[in-house]
Order: structure tokens, then C-alpha cells, then sequence
């Protein structure tokens, strides 16, 4: 174990070393039948970048006591991004400085809500509470990971385990699309993209498909104006449609800005002020501009303001002394595309065949379907495969492991 996790929460052992209740019938499976580890044919990157996709067999168990109060926090936060969208630029200094801001669609009425699908990402600290890192709404990945398909394959023989437990996601996700939809991917289509297709049952569509009346568009292009202006390949081929009422988009051109990781720092006064409640899940603690360079660096991480899969992040208990400057050094010259996290420890589980403890974040999910805002129990957690790694992220070279909430 490393000194990064001493202090971290074990999401399978008690203290005293005995199994937590939830886990112990998982755990005499395991030893009874043997390493769960399993390889998918899945390769992520390409050429000599690519690399298997490990899916770990032990899964991450939440009891419902654990979940619900988790979901109804993730709920409250959907609805707060949607809120922060509704309510225009004006609802706080990020959503009208945001690079994401559509200024050409502002004002006009377009079909459906401005946002259908959030992935959350949530760490436990040491106390053993739930802590919500950020929120991910431009093409939140890790929908349709093969976790809970190759894990229930491993867990066939073993009578209590949950049979699928991704139906919750499933169904949610095709009650917010209608009947009539279909997914716009790159071309070609990434591996995560077809997989999510197979998934929902849903066409990929080509360049000249007609387009149905709803689009999940998961593209890496995700504006449809450039800087200048001019439309991207996304707007050349939505805006029109979108424009005439004739296609819905999940999730919304635009919805970028409530994705600004800035606005963490003033979650809670936005949940009071937008939602007139009272905060449900903690946050992060989050620093902006000056007053995180008034702070030790080795106890914050610095992540970029907007961006995903890990990428430059620095962890500052793990950093070199040259990574810790170079990003202080960023801070102060670009405070806006910078924020810092008080440095939590993410918890541990047992992974691989030797159950080592590794540290394990969770990427959960929050759907708007006709009935409302859900978060369909379950999701995926996410863990290093080296054990030296301070970043769990798949893209950054971490494995996954499908949740049961049971």
C-alpha cells in the first residue's frame, strides 16, 4: 500500500480485518472458485498505443442504505445543472465565459430538455462518506462498459449475484430517447460507441442516414460554432434540424458550460439559490485562482478547468517537484482554465488475483426521463493498474469493475 493510501477507506474490510457484511459472500466465492480477473477483447487507443480493457471480477457492492442517500445527492445535481442551463449565461460568471457558450442558440426555443444524461464522478473518503469530484454531461463515457456483462459471466455458479444489473441504466436511457432515435458517432466509431449501440439496441448513423427524431451525439467534436463562429462538422450536420423543431439532441449544444468545473466552488450556494434546498452530497472542496496558490500544493490536485479522461491532471502528494511548478506556473497565467481540489484519498478495494488493495473512484449516472430526473442504481468504478498510479481513469491506463447495489 501506498503512502497515498494509508488514511483511505476499505470499501471491503472492516477495521478489525473481517469482511464487511456485503462483501462476504462475494469474498467466499472468491475463494472458493478462484482469481476473477478477465481481459475483454476490447482494445483502448490504437496502433502500438492500444491496450486490453481489464475488467476486474470482484465487483464494488453498495447496500441500498449506502446508494439511496448517494442517488437523491446526484439527483439534486442534475437538476441544478439543468437549472444553471434554464436559467440563461446570467445565472453565474462561468456559464457566461464559458468556451461552450452557444451564443447563437441562446434564446431560442429548441426541442426537449437541455440536458438527458449526467456521469457523475464521486470518490469516498476516509470517514467513509460520499464526495462528488465533478460532473460530466459532453458525452459522458463509461455508459455501456462491458463491467456488468463479462462480470455476471464470472458470477453464473454463484446464486445471489445480481443477474443484470445494468437494466436499470438501460431502461432509463431509452425511456429519455424515444422510440425514434439513434446515436451520431465519429467515423469511424469508437469501440466505447459501438458498444453502447449493442447496448440500447440503437443504429449508428452514417454520414447520409436521415436523421431520426432524437440524436445521442457522441463525437469528439462537441460545439456547433467554432471560436470564429463558423460552424463545426456537428453544426453542419444539426443545427438546421435542431433549429426547425425536426431533431432533438441529448445533450444540448451548449450544455458545456454547466460542465466548467469552476462552478464547483459555488455548488452549495447554487443549490440554495437555483433550487431553494439544502445540499445533499458534499463536494470537493474547490479552489479557484488565487486562493489556491495561497495553499500547500502537495495537498490539492490540479485539474484542468473543462476536459476529461484524467488528462493533465497533476495529484500533488504524488507530483514531482518540475510537474508541481509547471502547473502552479499555469495557474497563474491562466487562472480561468485552472482549478484545484482539496487532495481526498480515494478508498480501496480488492482487485486482481491477489485482491491488492487499489484505489477505485465511481462514475455514476443521472437520466432525464419523461418521468423526471433518476440515477439507476449501479455505474462503474474505476481502478489503476499500476499499482503507482494516482489516476484511476481508464484513458490514463486503469481497469473497471461493475457496482451491485444490493
Amino acid at each position: 500500500m501506498t503512502a497515498l493510501a494509508t488514511a483511505a477507506y476499505d470499501e471491503a474490510f472492516a477495521p478489525d480485518g473481517s469482511p464487511r457484511a456485503a462483501y462476504a459472500p462475494a469474498l467466499d466465492a472468491f475463494a472458493e472458485h478462484g482469481p476473477c480477473l478477465h481481459d475483454t477483447s476490447i482494445a483502448i487507443g490504437g496502433g502500438a498505443q492500444a491496450r486490453p480493457l481489464p475488467v476486474d471480477g470482484l465487483p464494488r457492492i453498495l447496500t441500498a442504505a449506502e446508494w439511496e442517500p448517494l442517488a437523491a445527492g446526484l439527483e439534486q445535481r442534475a437538476r441544478l445543472l439543468e437549472a444553471l442551463l434554464l436559467a440563461g449565461p446570467g445565472a453565474h460568471p462561468v456559464t457566461a465565459t464559458s468556451h461552450y457558450r452557444e451564443r447563437l442558440l441562446e434564446g431560442v426555443e429548441l426541442p426537449g430538455p437541455p440536458l438527458a444524461v449526467v456521469g457523475f464522478d464521486v470518490a469516498r473518503g476516509p470517514d467513509g462518506a460520499f464526495v462528488l469530484l465533478e460532473a460530466n454531461v459532453l458525452t459522458p463515457g463509461h455508459v455501456a462498459l462491458p463491467a456488468a456483462r463479462e462480470v455476471a459471466r464470472l458470477w453464473e455458479h454463484v446464486a445471489h449475484a445480481p443477474r443484470d444489473t445494468a437494466a436499470p441504466l438501460r431502461d432509463a436511457l431509452k425511456a429519455a430517447l424515444g422510440e425514434d432515435a439513434a446515436i451520431l458517432p465519429n467515423d469511424p466509431p469508437s469501440w466505447e460507441t459501438a458498444w453502447l449501440a449493442r447496448f440500447l439496441g440503437l443504429p449508428l448513423l452514417e454520414p447520409h442516414d436521415p436523421l431520426p427524431r432524437t440524436v445521442w451525439y457522441r463525437t469528439a467534436e462537441d460545439r456547433v460554432f467554432d471560436d470564429a463562429g463558423h460552424r463545426t462538422p456537428l453544426g453542419d450536420r444539426l443545427l438546421e434540424p435542431l433549429l426547425a423543431g425536426e431533431v432533438r439532441v441529448l445533450n444540448r449544444p451548449g450544455c458545456g458550460v454547466v460542465e466548467d468545473k469552476r462552478l464547483l466552488a459555488d455548488a452549495e450556494p447554487l443549490i440554495r439559490d437555483l433550487l431553494g434546498e439544502t445540499p445533499r452530497l458534499a463536494t470537493a472542496e474547490t479552489f479557484l485562482g488565487p486562493d489556491a496558490l495561497e495553499l500547500d500544493p502537495r495537498e490539492l490536485v490540479f485539474k484542468p478547468s473543462h476536459g476529461a479522461g484524467g488528462r493533465g491532471v497533476v495529484v500533488g502528494p504524488a507530483a514531482s517537484s518540475e510537474a508541481i511548478a509547471t502547473v502552479t506556473a499555469e495557474l497563474r497565467r491562466a487562472p480561468h482554465r485552472w482549478v484545484a481540489q482539496r487532495y481526498l484519498p480515494l478508498s480501496l478495494h480488492p482487485t486482481g488475483p491477489a485482491l491488492e488493495l487499489r484505489p477505485v473512484d465511481l462514475r455514476a449516472f443521472a437520466v432525464r426521463t419523461p418521468a423526471g430526473w433518476v440515477v439507476p442504481p449501479g455505474g462503474v468504478s474505476r481502478y489503476p493498474t499500476d499499482p503507482r498510479a494516482a489516476i484511476v481513469n481508464t484513458s490514463a491506463g486503469g481497469g473497471i469493475k461493475a457496482v451491485w447495489v444490493t
